[in-house]
């Protein structure tokens, strides 16, 4: 054995401290998962039923509504990334419309597919409870809309792409409201 062994090993374990990935995107700077909403944390994503839902305060919406769109969980999360999509438009990684934030410290906006503010996330790695923010529609609106979010528990344990209420433009027919996708006032 050479008399470095010790310290090279010591050398990789440093190096591999340095370069882990966990404080990659603690920041919340995730526009990279824009499309498919995945935090690329080299572990699997969960299949069990999640902790976390989304609600908004309305099932209907008109081009100068704000929408409350509220994350919350039955433990708490360190991070997320929230858009909405068009439901007209399979698998679509194109985000609809704007947000705009109740709480800055703990939520930012992003730009994604050149449209600003059209998705959410963590600020930091600090543990949360809830999340509430303001979706704006756009002008040319689709006549529904659905709300995606990915949540982070810890690097290792995450859900990806849990699907949250769907809403319609006053005057369309209405998406029917599974129990975990109800809005709340």
């Amino acid at each position: 054995m050479s008399p470095f062994g010790p310290c090279y090993l010591l050398l990789i374990t440093a190096s591999v401290d340095y370069w882990a990935p966990g404080d990659c995107y603690s920041n919340g700077k995730v526009d990279v998962v824009c499309d498919d909403m995945v935090p690329y944390h080299g572990f699997p994503s969960q299949t069990t039923p999640a902790p976390y839902h989304l609600k908004t305060n309305a099932t209907m919406f008109g081009p100068t509504d704000r929408i409350k769109v509220t994350l919350f969980g039955t433990t708490d999360f360190q991070g997320f990334f929230l858009q909405a999509r068009d439901t007209a438009v399979e698998n679509s990684g194109f985000a609809v419309g704007t947000f705009t934030l109740t709480d800055p410290l703990q939520t930012q906006l992003l730009t994604c597919h050149e449209q600003q503010d059209s998705a959410v996330s963590h600020t930091s790695d600090d543990k949360k409870t809830e999340v509430v923010v303001i979706w704006n529609p756009p002008a040319d609106a689709p006549q529904q809309i659905q709300f995606f979010v990915t949540v982070v528990t810890n690097y290792s344990v995450f859900w990806v792409k849990l699907p949250g209420p769907i809403i319609s433009q006053h005057g369309s027919s209405p998406h029917p409201q599974s129990e975990s996708t109800l809005p709340s006032a």
